[in-house]
């Protein structure tokens, strides 16, 4: 019945937004977050072929699905149950076979609460008389559960090395560290070969340690995950060619990417012993100057270095080539006034443009210019009459 069709039609947003008009904007802008379902509520009969078909549940929808003119917005029902016969076209449809009672309710119906005990996803282990060079065990200290993949909820586990004698475990050790005994010992005609040290390489150390690491020291005490251990060892072997394989390509991009950031550092170095030789010597006027074309492409509170020039007292041409080159250190011009007014042949022109404290040389005056009759400040207040 089409009255109840609003409760089979679902519409999903996912979205963190919590406001109306926030959620429909989500909707409009990002269409992929958006999931609607369609649900059937009739009831499936076993064993029986099915054929579901999407159509429109209104009559406007059934109207121009048909391709039939339709001027009103008629939002009634696309049909009545006491019609017999309905003509709706069909968006979309697809066909299946139900099973003999193989239906969602049928199978949820069988679930039940457990009667055994959850304590499943193990296997005993009997490490009695795992090697002749190992000390005997017996009782319940001889079997160890096995854990695979998936447990069940209720298996507490067993601590790493819980419950194995110390003597064991020494003698383990022991086994284990024999290859680097005999090494260190500098026999030559005896082969060491004993059982694996696995993680040795991971961890550089060829021998049990006493504290840490403490995952290489269960990992190898452990018969259990000496066990899990061995399997995956087994995997790497019959799968060695595709590793390596995989792990030269990873070796040729580490190998590409430390060249660049070599490179980088090369380029920090370099660019720090030019600032070093070059800028820091340089008084900030000659800085400004010499990074006049970086400008505009400086930043400073929020706007550039040209903003702040043109917003400032200071002439903009005193950041053109040609003031920059009358300006420079080499300038006959300053060299002149240098030899003539007794001051440096080094400009401060700008310096002097930026606070009332110009003289007619062109170099930086002690006093406040209103302080000095010889030159009266300008009516603006911060740029001297020369």
């Amino acid at each position: 019945p089409l009255p109840e069709a609003w409760a089979w039609a679902h519409a999903q947003a996912v979205t963190d937004e919590s406001t109306t008009e926030a959620i429909v904007e989500n909707i409009r802008n990002q269409p992929n977050l958006n999931v609607s379902r369609i649900l059937c509520p009739r009831r499936l009969e076993p064993n029986k072929r099915y054929i579901a078909c999407l159509v429109p549940a209104f009559a406007t929808g059934v109207l121009a699905g048909l391709g039939i003119p339709d001027d009103a917005d008629d939002m009634a029902p696309a049909w009545d149950t006491k019609e017999g016969t309905v003509d709706l076209p069909v968006y979309f449809h697809w066909e299946f076979a139900t099973g003999p009672g193989g239906d969602f309710e049928s199978l949820a119906r069988k679930l039940a609460p457990p009667t055994q005990s959850l304590e499943v996803g193990t296997s005993p282990m009997f490490v009695g008389r795992a090697d002749p060079g190992l000390p005997e065990i017996d009782g319940e200290e001889a079997v160890l559960p096995l854990e695979g993949a998936l447990v069940g909820p209720l298996h507490t586990g067993r601590e790493a090395l819980d419950g194995l004698p110390s003597e064991w475990l020494e003698a383990l050790a022991g086994l284990l560290d024999a290859p680097r005994g005999l090494l260190e010992s500098g026999v030559v005609d005896v082969e060491p070969v004993s059982p694996p040290l696995y993680g040795s390489w991971q961890a550089a150390t060829h021998v049990v340690p006493d504290a840490e690491p403490v995952w290489m020291r269960q990992l190898n005490l452990d018969p259990r995950y000496r066990a899990i251990a061995g399997l995956a060892a087994q995997v790497v072997r019959a799968n060695q060619e595709e590793l390596m394989h995989d792990a030269w390509r990873q070796v040729g991009n580490l190998l590409g990417a430390n060249k660049l950031l070599s490179l980088a550092r090369f380029a920090r170095e370099g660019a720090l012993r030019l600032h070093k030789k070059v800028f820091e010597p340089m008084s900030a006027e000659e800085v400004f100057r010499l990074a006049a074309p970086l400008h505009a492409r400086v930043a400073l509170d929020q706007s550039t270095v040209n903003a702040r020039l043109r917003a400032s007292a200071v002439p903009n041409a005193t950041a053109d080539p040609a003031f920059r080159r009358m300006a420079s250190g080499g300038s006959r011009i300053l060299r002149r006034a240098a030899r003539f007014g007794g001051g440096s042949d080094r400009s401060t022109i700008v310096a002097g443009l930026e606070g009332p404290r110009l003289r007619e040389d062109g170099f930086a005056q002690g006093r406040h210019p209103q302080e000095d009759p010889a030159h009266p400040v300008s009516p603006a207040g911060n740029l001297p009459r020369l």
